[in-house]
Formats: structure tokens, C-alpha cells, sequence
């Protein structure tokens, strides 16, 4: 089952300067002035290594992962970055506000190293498709470096809510803790004794574990794997891991934005209505509509155009998967992101989901957008649907759900040579 090791964690140095100035939870593909942002207030931000940037002036598409090796290299001469002394496991809690709760939540993970398998896997499921290209770049980024800056998020069994509350027991010889400008509270604790390390690997053994955040540096990571078998922690990644029960858990949505598309509503509507009962809504009650679970509950999308808005509740599901997924693993199928990317997207539109999207998990900035572009904003499936989908074998469409919140990269760190069995 989920083989799992303490690790020699590479983390910043108090001379790097305040851990919030130097942690982040970008990982693929930030915008520009997020980074400038990021990297400006400390230039021993984690952005300058995990995410490298292409200038002009690069002879090759490759420079800029060597960039990244080179600094961190530099970085640790420096003593900028320091590897710890002994090995460890670690207790990692967040605690985060959410608009629109009054009460303050909790996530707690217990981070590792995890041997990692290929699909399909007994042990290891993804629950959503990857972006080549995303994968592609974390790939490049290991070979250049052969250091994991973030933490991979996975959800694991927990019956009885015992792993929850044990991981939470144990004892720490050692805190760290910053509170971002994001407001949140980020506390680790180190985990040193060596009878927590064999109650810990005993325990997650018979755990199936689902990949919540990180599917594309998890696919990069078996890339690497297959690429270079011999290279010593090839075959492992850091991992938090997460007890599916844990009150800290938050499932958000990626709306779908259409870019470059022309549309001709009327011939869409036209279409719809023979599956679907459209009203139009005031652009203003769009946020409230989504935030309210008795008015939305049949509700499949929100549509949005020119500033006109729709829902969308389905006549009869059934009669869309029958005639246009016959196919569909049962689980999936019923899925309103998948009859999206599937049924309106694929067959009403005939566009290709992966050239033509935007996603945003902001429903006021897909409404903004809305004024351009065909968006559809939806509500995130259940954590318990995606559980079952993954746990079957099947994924979900790419960008389908937010964990909230990341794991901040630049927290723990780890370079494969410092694997020990």
C-alpha cells in the first residue's frame, strides 16, 4: 500500500529574510505581475526556482531551468536554504477564512515522502485529466534541479476519524509558523522520534490516497522516474496528506470562460432549450444565485453573454447521456462538468475544451469576463463524487475542482540526493 519516508527537508534560512515574503502557492503558469510581485518584495521568493522564466535572450528553451539549478545552488552556499541535520516527518496545519463563513477553518496534513505509482494504481488515484504542456515544464524543472519546491496535496481513507485526530496528537520537537498577507496561519511542526516514524508508515499503509492538488508535478514526477530510474529519490515525492474527513477540507469550482469564440446565441439558445429549462437573471443576483444551495440545487450552469445571464437546469439527464455519452462511466456521466465539457461544449459548440477555455475559480471575474466571452459558472461537485470517480479508475475533465487552500511552495523542500531508505 502507500509506502511512505521521512525526509531530509531543505528549508530557509532566517538571513533569507521573513517566511512570508518567501513562501508561495503559485505553481503553473502565474501571470507576470504576480511573479514581478512575488520576487520583487524578496528576491529569495520560491518563484526565482520553481517557476523559471524564458527571456528573449535564451539561446535555448532550456535556459531557464538551468537558471533556476544555478540558483539554487547559489542559494544554498549562501546559506540561504539549509538542509536539516536528521530526517523527519512533518505536522502542517493552515487556518483560513473564507468569505462568507463566520468561522474560522483548519486543515491539518501530515507531510512526507510517498513512492509514487504508475496508473492505474491501487493506492494512488488522480481524480481530474492533465495539461501536456503544464507537465511538461515540471518535468523540465526536475531535471534541471532534481528538487521538489511544493508539496503535492492528497486526500486519504479515514474511518472513524482516527488519523485525523492521532496526526494532530503527536508530539513536535520543533514549531514554525508565518502568517501571509493572505491572512492565513501556516504552523509546522517537526516530527522526529523514531517510533512516530514507524507508527506513521504502518498506518498509511492500508490507505488509499486520492491526488487533490498536484497532478501535473505527480505526472512529472513518474515522467522523471521513467526517464531516469537510476538517479537515487527518483521514485518518491513530498506529499501532505490530508484525512478526507478533515474540517479544513474546501471544494471550489473553476467556472469556464470561451475566449476567441464566436458565438451565435441564438442558434446556441435555440439548441439548449430542447434540454435544458433556460430563465434569464439580473446580472446583479448572479454571486447570491450561486451562494444559495435552495435556489440553485437544480441548477446545472449559469450562462452567461453580453451581460445577460441564464440558468440552466436539465430537462432529464438521463436522456443527455444516453444520446450523446452512451459510453460515460456511470459516476462521471452524471457529472455536470463533464455533460458541460462532453455534451454543450463537444457537441453543441463542437470546440475543443482544451484550446479554446480560461478558468477562473472567481465567479466575479467570470461574470466581468461575461461581457466578452461565453462563460459558464457552475457549483463544485461533491468531495464525495470525486472521491468515487477517482476510487473507480475514471478523471474528471482538467481544472474541475480547487482545493482550497495550496500548499505553499518554498515551506520544505527536497533534493532527490538526499534519499535515505
Amino acid at each position: 500500500m502507500a509506502n511512505l519516508h521521512p525526509f531530509y527537508a531543505i528549508r530557509y534560512s532566517e538571513s533569507a529574510g521573513s517566511l512570508e515574503e518567501l513562501i508561495t502557492t503559485f505553481h503553473e503558469a502565474p501571470c507576470q505581475i504576480d511573479r514581478d510581485y512575488l520576487t520583487n518584495n524578496n528576491p529569495y521568493n520560491i518563484a526565482n526556482l520553481s517557476l523559471p522564466v524564458k527571456l528573449s535572450e535564451d539561446r535555448s528553451q532550456f535556459v531557464c531551468y538551468a537558471r533556476s539549478a544555478a540558483l539554487l545552488q547559489e542559494w544554498l552556499s549562501e546559506k540561504k536554504l539549509e538542509i536539516e541535520k536528521k530526517p523527519a516527518f512533518y505536522r502542517y496545519t493552515q487556518k483560513f477564512n473564507i468569505e462568507g463563513f463566520p468561522e474560522k477553518f483548519e486543515r491539518t496534513s501530515l507531510i512526507g515522502l510517498m513512492e509514487i505509482e504508475s496508473f492505474p494504481s491501487n493506492i494512488i488515484h488522480p481524480h481530474e485529466e492533465v495539461f501536456p504542456k503544464y507537465c511538461k515544464d515540471r518535468l523540465r524543472l526536475l531535471e534541471a534541479t532534481q528538487t521538489h519546491f511544493e508539496n503535492i496535496l492528497c486526500l486519504y481513507e479515514d474511518k472513524a476519524y482516527k488519523g485525523h485526530t492521532w496526526i494532530k496528537s503527536l508530539e513536535s520537537k520543533e514549531t514554525l509558523s508565518c502568517i501571509t498577507p493572505d491572512k492565513m496561519e501556516h504552523i509546522v511542526d517537526k516530527i522526529q522520534d523514531t517510533i512516530y516514524f514507524r507508527a506513521i508508515l504502518e498506518f498509511f499503509r492500508t490507505k488509499r490516497l486520492m491526488i487533490a492538488d498536484g497532478h501535473h508535478r505527480y505526472q512529472a514526477s513518474l515522467m522523471f522516474h521513467e526517464l531516469y530510474p537510476k538517479i537515487k529519490g527518483s521514485k518518491y515525492i513530498p506529499v501532505a496528506l490530508t484525512s478526507v474527513h478533515d474540517p479544513g477540507i474546501y471544494l471550489q469550482s473553476f467556472h469556464r470562460v470561451i475566449k476567441n469564440f464566436n458565438v451565435n446565441l441564438e442558434n446556441l439558445m435555440s439548441k439548449l432549450i430542447h434540454y435544458y429549462d433556460m430563465h434569464e437573471i439580473d446580472k446583479s443576483k448572479v454571486r447570491d444565485f450561486m451562494k444559495n444551495e435552495e435556489s440553485n440545487k437544480h441548477i446545472a450552469y449559469i450562462m452567461g453573454y453580453k451581460d445577460r445571464f441564464w440558468t440552466l437546469s436539465p430537462h432529464n439527464i438521463k436522456e443527455i447521456i444516453e444520446e450523446f455519452m452512451p459510453d460515460a462511466e456511470p459516476n462521471l456521466s452524471k457529472l455536470n462538468i463533464c455533460i458541460l465539457h462532453n455534451f454543450i461544449f463537444t457537441e453543441l459548440l463542437k470546440i475543443s475544451p482544451l484550446k479554446n477555455l480560461y478558468f477562473t475559480k472567481k465567479i466575479d471575474e467570470a461574470v466581468s469576463l461575461s461581457e466578452e466571452h461565453l462563460t459558464f459558472i457552475y457549483k463544485s461537485p461533491t468531495l464525495k463524487s470525486v472521491m468515487n470517480i477517482a476510487f473507480s479508475g475514471s478523471t474528471m475533465p482538467q481544472k474541475s475542482t480547487f482545493f482550497y487552500p495550496k500548499i505553499p511552495g518554498g515551506f520544505l523542500m527536497w533534493n532527490m540526493s538526499h534519499f535515505t531508505e
